[in-house]
């Protein structure tokens, strides 16, 4: 059996919920822990995602030696008893369920375990912008028009005055 944590970045996620809210832009991890026994050599992991598990997102093998490895925007970090999957550059398209497959490949008996699925829910970050900050230019633009319009008015107004005498 596997159980999971989720590791949720700006999220009070606790462990051995099933759904979990990341945000856009920022490092995002799950955690999944299974029981290593002694006898397992190889150890083949895989992330699916979809409701059918059709789209395999990532997939590793690993031996005794547990070295990390990377695959399509995933940092996979094995030990002993859990394997971390560490996320970036998600956006809101990535909202969707996810499930863990673990299979041990070496020595037999060959087993595959899966999780229930994990709901992953992302969501975009909202910058707050100060509105000193945001139109610097804008402003800038406006001054320069009221400076122009004044220096026309201004102008007309001395001509009419030269022609008048």
């Amino acid at each position: 059996m596997i159980a999971k944590t989720l590791i949720c970045s700006f999220s009070d996620s606790s462990p051995l919920k099933n759904r979990c809210t990341f945000y856009a832009h920022s490092k995002n991890s799950l955690m999944f822990y299974h029981k290593f026994n002694e006898t397992i050599e190889e150890l083949k992991v895989e992330f699916f995602r979809g409701i059918n598990k059709t789209s395999s997102i990532c997939k590793g093998l690993f031996n005794a030696t547990q070295l990390p490895f990377d695959c399509n925007n995933f940092r996979v970090i094995p030990s002993r008893n859990h394997v971390t999957f560490h996320q970036w550059s998600l956006n809101e398209n990535d909202t969707d369920i996810y499930y863990f497959c673990m299979e041990v490949m070496y020595p037999p008996p060959y087993i595959k375990n899966c999780d229930d699925g994990t709901i992953i829910h992302v969501k975009e970050v909202q910058k707050e912008v100060n509105e000193n900050q945001k139109s610097p230019l804008s402003l800038l633009i406006i001054l320069g028009c009221i400076a122009a319009y004044s220096l026309l008015i201004t102008t007309s107004f001395l001509y009419m005055l030269v022609r008048q005498r």
